[in-house]
């Protein structure tokens, strides 16, 4: 059987702090395996996907933060997507699709 490294972490969670585990190298040879492809980060405004923001930020790592709208959020929330995240994570590309409903399907 095959000798499979353990893939390491990259971040941890120290004293409520994200710190990277990343040696310059490997942060070099992660730049170069992303080569020109341009990240997306999917932000939905919660703690999880800003600290990953805040993780690409803190590798040097270009990424655009967009948010899924379905619509369903509550005001607070378009609130602080609107006026306090783009501070932390940059100028939210929002995505929205308005189906086309009628009738009964407006309903469900």
């Amino acid at each position: 059987m095959a000798n499979l490294r353990q893939p390491r972490p990259v971040a941890r969670l120290w004293g409520g702090a994200v710190t990277t585990t990343l040696t310059p190298s490997e942060r070099d040879d992660l730049l170069t395996r992303l080569g020109d492809r341009h990240v997306v980060a999917s932000v939905s405004g919660g703690k999880d996907s800003t600290a990953m923001c805040l993780h690409f930020q803190e590798l040097g790592i270009p990424y655009t933060p967009v948010f899924m709208d379905t619509g369903w959020e509550s005001d607070a929330s378009y609130r602080y997507l609107r006026e306090e995240l783009p501070a932390v994570v940059g100028e939210l590309t929002w995505l929205r699709n308005l189906p086309n409903l009628t009738g009964q399907d407006l309903a469900l």
